[in-house]
């Protein structure tokens, strides 16, 4: 394709933004936000993506490495875990969401690996 053909194609085609296609596949689902709490959101905002997962899916449990953040949350209603809590629950999950995670794990093989 050259560059006058992907310019083309961009201008031609709809857009969609992240957050609107995750929450189109996240509808009515039981669904894992993996790192959800490291998304720079304040977490009462609407526009966190936890949030919005929320409003749509039927189930959304959140896990991360924050620990302390995800005391903070529970407090608050959310069904937030570890990942020895999530490990320990060995529930089965419609929808993994793994926004802005991926280009921070040491190990993508591995960490997709655990999470499948």
């Amino acid at each position: 394709m050259t560059k006058q053909e992907l310019l083309q194609h961009c201008r031609q085609n709809k857009r969609i933004h992240k957050d609107d296609l995750i929450l189109s596949i996240c509808s009515q689902k039981k669904v894992l936000d993996v790192g959800c709490i490291g998304q720079d959101r304040d977490f009462s905002a609407p526009n966190w993506l936890h949030n919005k997962i929320k409003s749509v899916a039927s189930v959304v449990h959140g896990v991360d490495i924050l620990t302390n953040l995800i005391a903070q949350l529970k407090v608050k209603g959310y069904l937030m875990y570890s990942v020895e809590e999530l490990q320990a629950m060995n529930e089965k999950y419609e929808i993994i969401i793994l926004s802005d995670v991926i280009e921070h794990v040491n190990n993508p093989v591995e960490f997709l690996a655990f999470y499948s």
